[in-house]
């Protein structure tokens, strides 16, 4: 089960029973897009390729199947989609790296990646 924390129009989805490691790294991107200001209405899927909910949504097709998994502490940043991101982890620690990263990519361009 995914859960919302909603940040201006954008929100940061993560599963209900997330890690400390991706909470932290989703509430990082959470604090990116508000200090951006960002009205998007989007979601940002946080998660780990082992989530159930991450699973769902590529046997519903909603996300596109990887040509090859991000490795040990590996991280893929996709389109869920057009109407969201998704950060996908190998790992809880790729999911964190994942987060940081489009947080830095949010400070730097103030706005979501295109879709």
């Amino acid at each position: 089960m995914l859960a919302f924390a909603p940040v201006g129009h954008a929100k940061v989805v993560t599963d209900t029973h997330a890690s400390p490691r991706i909470q932290y790294g989703a509430s990082k991107l959470e604090e990116a897009i508000k200090a951006a200001a960002i009205h998007d209405d989007r979601m940002v899927i946080v998660g780990n390729l082992h989530d159930e909910s991450i699973k769902q949504l590529f046997d519903a097709g909603r996300i596109k199947p990887l040509e090859r998994s991000p490795g040990h502490e590996g991280f893929v940043l996709g389109v869920v989609q057009r109407n969201a991101l998704a950060v996908i982890g190998a790992d809880d620690s790729g999911t964190l790296y994942g987060c940081m990263e489009l947080a830095a990519r949010i400070r730097q361009s103030r706005k979501l990646p295109p879709p």
